[in-house]
């Protein structure tokens, strides 16, 4: 199942990946207040207005590169559980992974 995933996932969101989550990890290192939920939603939406997407969009491709499949608890609980390093962390190695 993980593998079916990872694969249908990395099609569906390898442009997204590639192009859009980098500007997103920029956006988060200017959440100056703690990096918690009303911060992380200002962060998708700053970039989703930015980039005239919608949240699906942008939300499903950082939820696969952050806990590796397409279903999760809430994306901006995940990301306050994490931390701002981790998710970084996370985003950076799944763009790294898809530029391969």
């Amino acid at each position: 199942k993980d593998q079916m995933e990872n694969s249908v996932a990395s099609s569906l969101y390898r442009e997204t990946l590639k192009t859009v989550i980098p500007s997103f990890v920029v956006c988060l290192g200017f959440i100056f207040i703690a990096f918690g939920h009303d911060g992380i939603e200002g962060a998708f939406g700053a970039l989703l207005a930015e980039k005239d997407m919608k949240l699906g969009k942008l939300a499903q491709p950082v939820r696969v590169a952050l806990t590796g499949g397409t279903a999760s608890p809430g994306l901006f609980e995940v990301m306050e559980i994490l931390g701002r390093d981790e998710v970084v962390r996370r985003l950076r190695g799944a763009v790294t992974r898809i530029g391969s």
